[in-house]
């Protein structure tokens, strides 16, 4: 039985990727907000991997598929590019092969300079996907220039971390930070060069916006 044959049965879902915000130190993923929001709405989730570790990640991928896969009608798999497209591509594969509906959340906007520099490889794998999505038009319009149909489904945050601050006067303060670096022309050439790339500075500068009298920043 799948979902598609009963229109008020849930899928049950399973998110891939890295779940590395469940770490002390590690930035929150979309895939973690995500299987978080979808069960307590109510939906049987799985999701993995936690390990900061690629390999470890793949092998804790592999085996929830293996061993989870009759729990599971669609695989949500959260796709960066790089290094972690190996990954990607042996989790999609696996998926398809357990006759799995495959969903494909491409993140990162190194991902078109990516897919142009390995046309073949990331043609072969988003290709298995059922669907593809991306949080941001530039991402999604790089996808489809490549043939493929690619929904923008912006990136979730949890507004109850943000909450709202009623400023009846805007004051805004900026930090202003600019890297300089030193060149100076010598006979004596890398050593001097080498010298002058050390002594590279940081300069920050603070200061208030001009605002007219209305309080719009200029």
């Amino acid at each position: 039985m799948s979902p598609s044959d009963h229109p008020n049965v849930r899928p049950r879902l399973c998110f891939l990727g890295p779940m590395v915000g469940r770490n002390p130190g590690f930035v929150v993923t979309q895939g973690e907000r995500l299987s978080t929001h979808f069960e307590e709405a109510g939906y049987s989730v799985l999701a993995a991997s936690p390990s900061p570790n690629r390999f470890r990640r793949l092998l804790d991928m592999i085996v929830t598929l293996l061993k989870e896969h009759r729990r599971i009608d669609v695989v949500i798999v959260h796709v960066y590019g790089g290094r972690s497209f190996v990954v990607e591509d042996i989790v999609s594969w696996i998926a398809r092969r357990l006759d799995r509906g495959l969903v494909m959340s491409l993140h990162g906007g190194a991902m078109p300079e990516f897919m142009t520099s390995f046309p073949r490889w990331s043609d072969r794998v988003l290709r298995r996907a059922h669907a593809l999505s991306a949080p941001s038009e530039y991402l999604s319009r790089a996808v489809r220039s490549r043939g493929f149909q690619c929904q923008v489904i912006p990136n979730v945050i949890d507004v109850r971390e943000y909450p709202h601050r009623l400023r009846r006067r805007l004051s805004p303060r900026l930090l202003w930070l600019r890297k300089s670096i030193n060149s100076t022309s010598s006979p004596s050439g890398n050593a001097l060069s080498k010298r002058s790339t050390a002594g590279n500075q940081a300069a920050i500068a603070c200061s208030p916006p001009q605002t007219t009298r209305k309080g719009n920043i200029l």
